[in-house]
């Protein structure tokens, strides 16, 4: 099997791979968005009608959660430098050990395991170049020009370049979980080197210029087609959306260690030049000892989650349906709308908003049952106390701004859609109510934007004085029934 054919079988093997797994629950939204307006155009309701999603519950967090956002495919490019450490080498002849520097690209795949995805491996495969150069300005050496002439040396120069496909799999330690935003992390990563051409070069200079020298093909010189080498290393990854798709770019330093010999059968025979004989570097002598290459490398990494991609198979996960119920309709206004009393039995008090049908949670609430792995759509996060404006006004609190701010990094942080919900109580006409309403929710949807949200996880809708929680007849009542709600369509 040769160098290319192993370098194929591993590409085929990682996408195979990854198209086998599965890196999120099957998702599949029925009955599209429905939209509601009355004659008079109040309201302006939206609903998402019969979400399904199946599969097992996914965390919302930056990278990703149970099975979501684990997996990754990239590039990465920079800059790789490369020196020749050998085994026996007189520092007399060639005192002079230097580097050579090139461009590596390489792409990859990552999976991230463990509960909060600190191991990572990243196979990949890298093209780069590696080399070195020796040089010598010690006066009294010769060198033959022919005729049996032997000219002064002035410098010798040796440079060795070659072109190689690395076959890597580094592992990662990622220092912070996946609710991070950056995530630094350390790395082992086993190298297989394959040599698939360059060259060798060696001149002799004197007062007078380039007098002598040869430049061979490294496949003549049957230089080692395979090598073995060890980086170590660290980076960080930093994570950010784009249109509500999470992505993440990165950078990362690593040294190299050679591992094997490079040296190949015509060089240890003696039928090819080497340069390590002290005597004479320009001799095609028996190569000494052992050469190896070392290297640093340092480059930037771009991924993004494959769970973008069409859809996955099913997960082998027991199938939990989560159905919403149908949409309340919103009624026709009416010149003067009834009062809605409160229930006797309803007694009033100033504390949060009773829970709903469909649940009535605080945001700390929501995120620990999604730490939980419980499902949360169709749920909703009030905010009664959380969320102020001035009497008759859409103005945002200042006050508030620290529940919106909380509210923003977990909505940018997460896969969640939200619906934005504006109420009112029942001081003041319909159609006042109604625009106030929907002033107010356009104003927190403008403030999460503001913040970093991505305008395509977020929607809103306005009700006016239509859906109070308790009694509109004491302060406290009307109080509860001034809020702006926050309901979870999709994570």
């Amino acid at each position: 099997m040769n160098k290319y054919t192993i370098v194929a079988a591993t590409l085929m093997t990682t996408v195979l791979a990854a198209q086998g797994n599965n890196f999120g629950g099957n998702r599949e939204a029925l009955n599209g968005n429905g939209g509601y307006q009355d004659g008079e155009g109040n309201g302006g309701y939206q609903a998402l009608d019969g979400d399904y999603r199946e599969g097992k519950a996914i965390e919302g967090d930056y990278f990703g959660g149970e099975g979501e956002n684990r997996a990754w495919i990239g590039v990465a490019g920079g800059w790789h430098g490369s020196h020749l450490r050998y085994s026996d080498l007189s520092r007399g002849v060639f005192p002079d050990n230097g580097w050579i520097g090139s461009g590596v690209f390489s792409v990859f795949f990552e999976y991230d395991f463990l509960d909060e995805g600190r191991l990572a491996v990243r196979p990949e495969v890298s093209f780069l170049n590696r080399g070195g150069t020796l040089s010598n300005t010690r006066p009294g050496l010769t060198f033959d020009k022919g005729d049996g002439v032997a000219a002064p040396v002035g410098e010798i120069r040796y440079k060795l370049f070659s072109h190689y496909i690395d076959i890597r799999v580094p592992v990662a330690y990622q220092l912070l979980g996946r609710e991070s935003r950056v995530r630094p992390y350390v790395f082992a990563a086993p190298i297989l080197g394959l040599s698939t051409g360059g060259n060798a070069t060696l001149r002799a200079y004197d007062a007078e210029g380039e007098y002598g020298g040869y430049r061979v093909n490294l496949n003549t010189s049957n230089m080692k087609g395979a090598e073995l080498a060890l980086a170590l290393g660290a980076g960080a990854k930093f994570q950010f959306d784009i249109a509500g798709c999470p992505f993440f770019a990165g950078i990362e330093a690593g040294y190299e260690f050679g591992l094997t010999d490079t040296f190949g059968s015509k060089e240890k025979n003696g039928e090819a030049y080497i340069v390590n004989d002290p005597e004479n570097p320009a001799s095609g002598k028996r190569a000494k000892g052992w050469r190896h290459l070392d290297g640093l490398e340092i480059k930037a990494t771009f991924g993004i989650p494959l769970s973008v991609f069409g859809k996955k198979k099913a997960a082998a996960v027991p199938v939990v349906v989560a159905a919403r119920p149908e949409p309340e309709p919103v009624p026709a206004p009416a010149p003067k709308p009834e009062p809605i009393p409160a229930r006797e039995e309803e007694p009033v008090s100033s504390l949060p908003a009773p829970a709903r049908e469909h649940g009535c949670y605080t945001l700390d609430e929501i995120i620990s049952l999604m730490a939980k792995g419980e499902r949360i759509e169709g749920k909703t996060i009030c905010s009664i106390s959380d969320i102020n404006f001035a009497f008759g006004k859409s103005e945002i609190s200042p006050a508030s701004f620290p529940f919106l701010d909380k509210l923003a990094r977990f909505i940018s942080r997460s896969n969640t859609r939200v619906e934005i919900k504006g109420h009112t109580d029942n001081i003041g006409s319909e159609e006042v109510n109604n625009r106030l309403s929907e002033e107010r929710a356009l104003a927190v949807m403008t403030y999460l934007v503001g913040r970093g949200v991505s305008p395509a996880k977020l929607t809103y809708s306005f009700y006016g004085m239509s859906r109070p929680i308790t009694t509109n007849e004491t302060p406290e009542g009307r109080e509860l029934n001034r809020r702006v709600e926050f309901e979870i369509l999709d994570y």
